[in-house]
């Protein structure tokens, strides 16, 4: 079993540092820590470090921060996801899944049949879902999730403007309007040519998008996608879209290993 690992809101240095008072309620009510015991720590910037605990109270939990190494683990390209958000316990699988499969970003979207609204105390669950499983999956770059948007305000915002565009896929999923729908094979074969640096997925609610949004998208130069004959719930499409983007987007990384060979992890 691997070290427990615990965020820190600022930048990894060397020295002692405290826990923020969440953190170091799981430290010591939930994993109990206790002076000693060694421990991981990241900062949401991509740095992690090993660390010691030395000294606790009823409240309080102090480490000793060694050597920062930068090691973010997220795609090597940038995949900025657009979702209509689901309610309940489907919004924290969705966020976890996100994270887990390297998404960039994840933007709140507002479309004509969302049904889910977010105001400040919303989006702090949101960012503490996207901590906790950024603890759980070693990842050390926060997933950045932005401020609710209608839908056609970030297409505008996002779309391309001319051909010159540095090189990305927009990709929308929708069951219908086949005339327009290009299978997830096309769609790859089509990324491995191309080779993209950064994706952008549009993802619609439980009714889906409207086709007035859907072929709104394809006039601003995005790609209707196929995935699959099964009609798929928000936080499967998420997951899937997050999956095959990994695939173009090339997600591999070199680590060290201690006979000096190297080996990947993908």
């Amino acid at each position: 079993m691997g070290l427990h690992r615990y965020f820190l809101d600022q930048t990894l240095l060397a020295g002692r540092v405290a826990l923020s008072s969440d953190e170091a309620h799981h430290a010591l009510r939930v994993r109990r820590e206790a002076i000693g015991n060694r421990c991981v720590v990241f900062d949401g910037q991509g740095n992690e470090s090993q660390a010691t605990i030395v000294n606790v109270t009823k409240r309080d939990c102090e480490l000793e921060i060694e050597s920062v190494t930068f090691l973010p683990r997220d795609l090597p390209g940038h995949l900025t996801l657009g979702v209509s958000l689901p309610k309940g316990d489907r919004l924290h699988s969705m966020i976890e899944k996100a994270v887990e499969l390297g998404v960039h970003a994840l933007v709140p979207i507002v479309s004509d049949r969302s049904v889910k609204i977010l105001n400040d105390n919303s989006m702090d669950k949101l960012r503490r879902f996207v901590v906790e499983a950024c603890k759980q999956c070693e990842r050390n770059r926060l997933m950045l999730i932005t401020p609710p948007i209608s839908f056609r305000d970030w297409l505008a915002s996002v779309s391309p403007i001319d051909d010159s565009a540095p090189s990305a896929f927009r990709i929308i999923a929708h069951p219908d309007l086949p005339n327009y729908r290009k299978t997830m094979q096309h769609f790859v074969k089509k990324c491995f040519f191309e080779n993209p640096l950064r994706g952008f997925a549009a993802v619609g609610p439980e009714g889906g998008f409207t086709d007035d949004e859907v072929l709104e998208a394809i006039a601003k130069g995005w790609q209707l996608i196929d995935l699959g004959s099964r009609i798929l719930r928000v936080e499967t499409a998420v997951a899937s879209i997050a999956t095959i983007a990994s695939l173009v987007l090339d997600d591999h990384q070199v680590f060290p290993v201690p006979s000096g060979n190297q080996c990947e992890r993908g």
